[in-house]
């Protein structure tokens, strides 16, 4: 997916290169004692090292995050290809699947398919989220065609609407679906599985210089 916030990019990119350091510090168990350059051998502090190295990487964290539009960009893609695409909830959450609902809820729907109406059909489904609802709870609004007035050669539309709940498992599967056919977990998912593997090692890892136990706790 093509970025346009030239300074997302940087951020990102300097995020990741940063996260792979300390990834491979923490993984190795590197000890920052010395560092030798051209032959020359310099002492360090490891302590005062790793604590500016874990506060220009929770700047950098901080920085990608908030850079982040979930108003905008990939969040408006991934809510209109779970709510439109047939991959998203119309894969699974369609009239056949709730058309004993669908006909409970609508004397309407019930009398044109007793009556066997010659002009009834359905139409479509159209699946929406109302303002401020969670993605776990959407509305189906089915179309149907019936016979119009009576004694009239005539047809009219009608919806009838229904309430559906998800389950969050639902609704990260298809996530992660969008995000590996169209983000291909880089410019969004890809900086923070590094970042949520560092921060394991950070709070975890206490033999690691760089761990919470080594410089906070001692």
């Amino acid at each position: 997916m093509e970025m346009e916030d030239h300074d997302f990019q940087v951020v990102r990119k300097n995020l990741n290169i940063l996260s792979v350091l300390i990834l491979i510090l923490a993984y190795t168990n590197a000890q920052l004692n010395s560092f030798n350059f051209l032959g020359i051998k310099l002492d360090l502090d490891a302590y005062k090292l790793y604590t500016a190295l874990v506060v220009g990487y929770v700047y950098f964290v901080w920085r990608f995050l908030t850079k982040l539009n979930f108003n905008g960009g990939f969040w408006s893609d991934f809510l209109q290809y779970f709510l439109m695409s047939g991959e998203g909830v119309k894969q699974k959450h369609n009239f056949e699947r709730y058309r004993k609902e669908f006909i409970e809820k609508s004397e309407r729907l019930k009398y044109a398919i007793e009556t066997n109406d010659r002009f009834f059909r359905y139409i479509q489904l159209n699946i929406t989220r109302q303002a401020g609802w969670p993605l776990t709870r959407l509305n189906l609004s089915a179309g149907f065609c019936a016979s119009g007035r009576e004694g009239k050669d005539d047809q009219e539309q009608f919806y009838v609407d229904y309430e559906i709940s998800l389950s969050r498992l639902f609704i990260f599967r298809k996530f992660i679906l969008f995000s590996i056919k169209f983000d291909k977990f880089g410019d969004y998912l890809f900086p923070l599985i590094p970042v949520l593997v560092n921060v394991g090692f950070f709070f975890f890892k206490s033999e690691w210089q760089g761990s919470f136990q080594s410089l906070v706790l001692k």
